[in-house]
């Protein structure tokens, strides 16, 4: 058995090739990479194959859905939540280690990828975000930007059988937006224990870099939040959940990133308010 099984999600993103040479970088070697692959792209299968990845294609599916498939083809001890969206440093699964052999959970700092307008501006916006955060208080008040993406198989198992029983298969197919938030707070309530490593970053996201990329994202945000309201139980379902820390080196930040902040909950709000969407039961 390997230590650690990198569970990916993918639509075929450009990207991914940059992800997948990232994840055979690193120094750390007792790992494998399984992914669900919703694209329709043959290339994209070939690529996967190329880099020895354990896949499966699984068609046009919702974020929850694809992790709980992406999971069922991983053997590793411990579980890393990706996507093609995203990088590892090389020292990544290294670093780790010590800390997911002590806790069942692992939240790790990020950074973003790209030098334009858009892509500075979500930095600037991510980096006054992460300012404060008290890791001791986590477990009770994790924001919905920092949340693990490490976590023990086992205990991932646990969620997902328990997800399953709190809900209507209908519904979980349903889950996009907020999936990570809803796996989190049910390790929680599974028992799951938690540690923020934030001495330096891991993890690298290509942030959208054009305006109308970030308009199509946030407005599907927006439709997927209608789902969440069928899930009161979990903090995903409310707005509050998504808040950004308020400071006053915050309030600075969010005058400097207004274009990117009006965009998102411009994008966001239309997509709650005027999309309609067929509403799944419970």
């Amino acid at each position: 058995m390997v230590d650690f099984s990198i569970e990916i999600i993918t639509r075929g993103e450009k990207s991914l090739v940059n992800s997948l040479n990232s994840i055979m970088r690193q120094t750390y070697n007792s790992f494998e990479v399984v992914c669900a692959n919703s694209s329709s792209d043959p290339s994209v299968s070939s690529l996967l194959d190329d880099y020895s990845v354990k896949h499966r294609e699984v068609g046009s599916v919702k974020h929850l859905r694809g992790r709980e498939m992406a999971h069922h083809l991983s053997g590793g001890k411990f579980s890393l939540l990706m996507d093609s969206t995203r990088l590892l440093k090389e020292d990544a699964l290294e670093t780790v280690l010590p800390f997911i052999e002590k806790y069942n959970m692992v939240a790790v700092k990020e950074d973003s990828v790209g030098t334009g307008f858009w892509e500075r501006q979500a930095k600037r916006y991510r980096d006054s975000s992460e300012n404060g955060i008290d890791e001791k208080k986590l477990k009770n008040d994790i924001p919905a930007f920092i949340l693990p993406r490490l976590y023990w198989k086992s205990l991932l198992d646990e969620v997902f059988h328990s997800l399953h029983s709190k809900m209507s298969e209908e519904l979980f197919d349903s889950i996009g937006y907020g999936e990570h938030h809803i796996i989190f707070q049910e390790a929680i309530l599974q028992n799951g224990s938690i540690f923020y490593y934030k001495d330096k970053v891991l993890i690298l996201h290509f942030e959208d870099s054009k305006a109308d990329i970030i308009f199509r994202k946030y407005r599907n945000y927006g439709i997927d939040q209608k789902v969440l309201k069928n899930l009161p139980q979990y903090r995903a379902s409310q707005l509050m959940s998504h808040r950004r820390n308020i400071s006053a080196t915050q309030i600075y930040n969010n005058i400097l990133c207004l274009p990117l902040i009006s965009l998102r909950t411009f994008a966001f709000t239309s997509g709650l308010l005027f999309s309609r969407r067929n509403k799944a039961s419970k």
